[in-house]
């Protein structure tokens, strides 16, 4: 009734029983700042920056533009926060690297992806919008990840923590 999305409410119940924090002191990059509850929550850092490639679709949050794909940050951000973003990226594995630069020292990253049980696959550019569609869901997504992006992750640098659902 709320008008929140199932990934909004677990996000906030992490954050409500500290399984995650925000970082009051840090930086916060919160890429497309859709929901607004999490807006609110992350507004509390000393810096907070809501980003998009298309800013104009976040009025709400006043999110600047911020191409992932081209980000050269350098240790500047204490939490990293994208939400269903990483399936719609050209490269994944330039963005990882991105964002796994722009991070300081001891940050966080939560990530948010749709998930299946098989690997990970990746598109071609030649895909059209309907194989899109049909192959991972949505026109605009080029893959669908599985349980190895984990193993993307830590090919970057990223040190993973999974949070099993059974622990909640």
């Amino acid at each position: 009734r709320c008008g929140s999305s199932p990934r909004e409410r677990l996000v906030n119940h992490l954050i409500s029983t500290q399984v995650l924090r925000v970082p009051e002191n840090g930086s916060v990059l919160h890429m497309a700042p859709s929901e607004l509850s999490l807006v609110r929550r992350f507004s509390v850092a000393r810096e907070y920056v809501p980003a998009d490639l298309e800013p104009a679709n976040y009025t709400a949050a006043r999110a600047h533009r911020v191409d992932l794909m081209t980000l050269d940050d350098v240790g500047r951000f204490d939490l990293v926060y994208a939400s269903h973003v990483l399936e719609h990226v050209p490269d994944d594995h330039v963005v990882l690297e991105n964002l796994h630069r722009a991070m300081t020292p001891g940050g966080e990253a939560w990530f948010l992806v749709p998930l299946w049980r098989k690997p990970t696959e990746d598109g071609t550019p030649d895909m059209t919008a309907r194989e899109r569609e049909q192959r991972f869901g949505q026109w605009d997504h080029v893959r669908q990840y599985g349980p190895d992006i984990v193993d993307r992750l830590a090919a970057v640098g990223f040190e993973v923590e999974d949070i099993a659902a059974s622990s909640l």
